[in-house]
């Protein structure tokens, strides 16, 4: 406890649709053994959060970041130590069902079952993005597909331009709706099926109208 920090940089993932990073000149550690945390106590610095035109920058003279044990596990290990996204298919889905199992039967708000419903939404969401990227390289290439197929007519040169501009921003859309969905999964917001498996449906669709409209 009270480990002084010199030139403090920590870079902030834990919400995955708004990055932040603390600067600042001065810091130091303080541990609280009840609460399992560790707080982070930052002076003179600043908090840069957020990317391209929503970047924000926020300047303090005293600021408090506090971890819990799960932050600090890197999103929380399995029995033997390894996290969601290095586990085998049959571990995941074990460890899941165990958990899903244990939560239906405890009752009541504690910290221990907070965190174990915090893990569970860690394993559904990692559960079924094994699914949806797969069937995400579909759903980029029939857009892709639909934008490259379409000629320009009349001669116009910039038609192939605006096809290719379009398809860029199609599918930077498609990885920001779907890191966006990801994130609203692990917090509970929405049920995780919907929230990562909504980008695919979406565009699904907006490619098979964009085709139709071709043919």
């Amino acid at each position: 406890n009270g480990a002084d920090l010199k030139n403090v940089i920590i870079a902030d993932r834990r919400t995955p649709s708004t990055p932040r990073n603390f600067i600042a000149r001065h810091g130091s550690i303080v541990s609280d053994e009840v609460t399992r945390s560790v707080n982070l106590r930052l002076y003179d610095g600043s908090i840069h959060e957020g990317e391209g035109l929503n970047y924000n920058v926020t300047y303090f003279d005293v600021n408090a970041v506090s971890i819990d044990q799960n932050d600090l596990l890197g999103e929380g290990d399995s029995k033997d130590g390894k996290k969601a996204n290095e586990m085998l298919m049959n571990e995941l889905i074990r460890e899941r069902q165990s958990l899903h199992s244990s939560l239906a039967s405890e009752e009541g708000e504690s910290a221990v079952a907070v965190k174990r419903v915090q893990r569970s939404l860690r394993l559904d969401v990692e559960f079924h993005r094994r699914f949806v990227l797969p069937a995400s390289c579909f759903v980029v290439a029939v857009l892709g597909m639909t934008l490259g197929v379409q000629p320009s007519r009349g001669g116009k040169s910039w038609g192939a331009s605006i096809n290719v501009t379009a398809g860029i921003l199609l599918i930077t859309g498609y990885y920001f709706v779907l890191a966006f969905g990801t994130a609203l999964g692990e917090q509970g917001v929405l049920p995780v099926w919907f929230a990562l498996w909504i980008p695919n449906v979406v565009f699904a669709v907006i490619g098979s109208y964009v085709f139709r409209r071709i043919e």
